[in-house]
């Protein structure tokens, strides 16, 4: 875990990054102006073409909270793309 203070500010924020075979997990976290904050992003390689995730984010001040959970699948379609590659 690295941890790193912003200047001029009281943020405080460090990273960390795990990697499981053909998963990777990368969280961090942050302190500035009273608001906590926390997030972790994991990916697998399902194969060469094809991956999947998830995101996890929260951030807390005070009693005022928010929270979101994301999920995504994703496919390798080119090195470049282009209008016709999506197809």
């Amino acid at each position: 875990m690295t941890e790193f203070p912003s200047p001029g500010s009281d943020l405080l924020h460090s990273r960390r990054t795990h990697f499981h075979g053909s998963k990777v997990e990368m969280g961090v976290e942050c302190f500035d102006r009273g608001i906590k904050s926390d997030g972790t992003l994991q990916i697998e390689a399902l194969n060469s073409e094809n991956v999947k995730g998830s995101m996890r984010f929260s951030a807390t001040s005070g009693n005022n909270a928010m929270n979101s959970i994301s999920t995504f699948t994703a496919k390798w379609i080119g090195r470049f793309c282009s209008p016709t590659s999506a197809r």
